[in-house]
């Protein structure tokens, strides 16, 4: 059976909004099935692909396999959560003090329990990156990323980071984790399968007030005590360990109406809550704002209203963004006929402070050996 690649939403409205250029550097922090980078390569671009899904990324490799040769892509299964690790990978240890603008507050703020790249330029967890104590060796298992750009590391940093905040047609159809109720698949819902808890951990474990609570943060489900109630009573029977038997309780609280499946909100809140997409978002933001380079862009597409609220709070409340646009860019009638699910689409965007580069300062430590990359490497 022949793949069907996912069909990027609003792709002509991101190009255009994160200003793509040939020779610039991009981040898809959550490149999928590739749309939008093909697009950006298409143009010229750099891009480092970001998916938290292995499963994602190995579609992705063998479709872009020359692309990524040339060096014009480089891959990485990663939560976008962990922007500042990755980015630590290939910067100089002894400069990453002078990452950020603000070191003093990022050597006491850590991101999801993992330590800032301030106490990473400590010394104290450098071996998690490969890293030696005393720096004197980068791990090579980012390699690919050898040739990203040309630039050196003190000219700045990415042209531009986007943010696809939503489900591709790949996981949600052939991934076989019960992201959909269209299948009869097992209850698990996780995008990276090294997370310890599942959607049935969820519905089997969480008290019915908890899920009542998920339901309505994460979900605006109707009549989401009721549907709390039917999945309590259901599970002490037996035990709720596939889709088709949460979508059938479910059914029975609250009839069809309409095109929309009444369990659809409901397996939206637990895949949320599952993966912390809220949280990762959160914690994403701020450190995809200290990457940007000079007039750089930041582009949030959200399916979520949860997920928007945060982008346009960020994108006002920070001051070293400028927002682009006050309302957010949506999908016109055409591309919602070719492609449904671009109809709750929302597109953002923001652009980084003039003259703001945090890859400047690396100039003013030892430099690491010039490789011709996009960021020095030790050797």
């Amino acid at each position: 059976m022949i793949y069907k690649y996912h069909q990027p939403v609003l792709l002509d409205e991101v190009m255009a909004g994160l200003k793509v250029r040939a020779g610039g550097r991009y981040i898809d922090a959550t490149v999928g099935d590739g749309g939008h980078t093909a697009e950006i390569l298409k143009k010229g671009g750099i891009v480092l692909g970001l998916d938290r899904d292995e499963m994602a990324i190995e579609r992705t490799r063998q479709r872009f396999e020359t692309e990524i040769e040339k060096g014009k892509l480089t891959l990485m299964k990663s939560n976008f959560d962990k922007l500042n690790e990755i980015v630590a990978s290939f910067a100089p240890v002894s400069s990453l003090a002078k990452f950020a603008r603000s070191p003093a507050r990022l050597a006491t703020r850590s991101v999801a329990g993992r330590p800032s790249p301030i106490a990473i330029a400590s010394g104290k967890p450098l071996a998690a990156l490969g890293v030696a104590s005393d720096g004197s060796s980068l791990t090579r298992k980012f390699a690919n990323f050898a040739n990203f750009g040309g630039a050196k590391p003190t000219d700045k940093g990415f042209d531009g980071i986007l943010f696809d905040l939503g489900m591709s047609s790949g996981q949600i159809e052939e991934s076989g984790r019960g992201f959909s109720f269209q299948k009869d698949e097992p209850l698990d819902m996780r995008m990276d399968p090294e997370l310890a808890v599942t959607a049935a951990d969820l519905v089997n474990g969480l008290g019915k007030k908890e899920l009542f609570e998920l339901f309505v943060k994460l979900g605006q489900v109707e009549r989401a005590k009721a549907v709390a109630e039917a999945i309590v009573r259901g599970r002490r029977e037996k035990p709720i360990k596939t889709t088709a038997e949460l979508a059938g309780l479910v059914e029975k609280v609250l009839p069809r109406k309409g095109r929309l499946h009444p369990a659809t909100k409901v397996f939206m809140a637990l895949r949320m809550a599952v993966n912390d997409e809220l949280g990762s978002l959160e914690r994403a933001l701020p450190q995809a704002t200290e990457l940007l380079a000079s007039e750089g862009r930041l582009a949030v597409i959200s399916f979520h209203e949860g997920e928007d609220r945060i982008v346009k709070r960020f994108f006002r409340e920070n001051c070293q963004l400028e927002e682009i646009n006050r309302k957010p860019i949506q999908a016109g009638a055409d591309e919602v006929n070719v492609n449904p699910r671009a109809r709750s689409a929302k597109l953002r965007i923001a652009e980084g402070a003039p003259n703001q580069s945090y890859f400047a300062s690396w100039s003013t430590s030892t430099p690491a050996k010039s490789d011709g990359t996009g960021f020095g490497r030790n050797s």
